[in-house]
């Protein structure tokens, strides 16, 4: 997760704000694991890989262990079809996320398959020359995911997320973001507003998220946002 400075903590100024990250795994990461992994739901979010014949690249923000992709990538949807997941973070996050994405491969004693390639590597929000960076089979990645990743009332962290969201997506391509309403409402709103202009946005109840991990709406929400041409 993004924070005000290159360090990834925030302000003290800011008394309302999360004063550090990459300390927990967020509920909200199950949320995002357990829809995105639902095959009508995967299915949707890689159906343009498939039409090209390709398998499907995901990139996760804010990945912290990198929780939701490695759900998704465990997940039969994803197991029959392969695919790749980039999982980023700040740079003094990422040496934990490559242990646990290696911890996590089938050759390491892991779930996640053969057919599945797991890739860690940072990403400042805001920063264009992180996302240019990227190795070309990263750079546009089909799907964007993100799970509580507005957790700062800073609009300015919160804009550097949109912008960097953008700036991966190609249009018709997808962002899915899990969100808990506990932390920081108003952040979500934010977030929309930021991303509205390019996107078209797509609310869903988290009570929807899978038949066998009910959440209260009044908790979660999910929020797809799909790149208008």
């Amino acid at each position: 997760r993004e924070g005000g400075s290159d360090d990834g903590r925030l302000g003290e100024c800011d008394a309302d704000v999360v004063p550090e990250t990459a300390f927990t795994v967020w509920d909200a990461s199950i949320v995002l694991g357990k829809y995105a992994s639902r095959d009508d739901v995967w299915s949707r979010l890689d159906a343009r890989a498939r039409a090209g014949g390709r398998a499907s690249v995901a990139l996760e923000l804010g990945a912290g262990t990198g929780l939701a992709s490695l759900m998704i990538a465990t997940s039969d949807a994803v197991r029959a079809r392969g695919g790749v997941f980039a999982l980023t973070d700040l740079p003094d996050v990422v040496e934990f996320t490559k242990r646990n994405a290696r911890d996590n491969k089938a050759e390491h004693g892991g779930h996640v398959p053969r057919n599945c390639a797991l890739a860690v590597t940072s990403i400042r929000w805001g920063r264009a020359e992180d996302v240019d960076g990227l190795p070309e089979a990263l750079r546009w990645p089909d799907v964007v995911l993100g799970a509580d990743l507005m957790y700062t009332s800073d609009a300015d962290v919160i804009e550097a997320l949109a912008k960097t969201t953008t700036m991966l997506l190609k249009p018709g391509c997808v962002g899915v973001f899990a969100a808990c309403k506990e932390h920081r409402p108003e952040a979500i709103e934010t977030f929309v507003k930021f991303m509205e202009p390019e996107f078209d946005v797509r609310r869903v109840p988290a009570s929807m998220a899978h038949p066998e991990y009910p959440c209260d709406d009044d908790d979660f929400e999910i929020l797809e946002f799909t790149r208008r041409s």
